[in-house]
């Protein structure tokens, strides 16, 4: 799951990943990311795609793009 995680993020050679929470009514808690996984995760794509910066937004945050 991780290298294809990795791979489908990196596959159009992104300068920056942000990750970011999209909450469903639907989804329990533990469905969604945590934080800890989208930290290994943007590990995983910096070793993988060295220069690429990931971001990883705190729940309720929002950015303007």
């Amino acid at each position: 799951y991780d290298s294809e995680m990795t791979a489908f993020m990196t596959a159009f050679e992104p300068k920056n990943v942000i990750f970011g929470h999209i909450y469903e009514s639907g989804r329990r808690d533990t469905a969604l990311w945590r934080r800890e996984h989208a930290e290994y995760i943007g590990d995983c794509i910096r070793a993988a795609r060295p220069g690429t910066n990931t971001f990883v937004l705190p729940a309720g945050e929002t950015i303007k793009l």
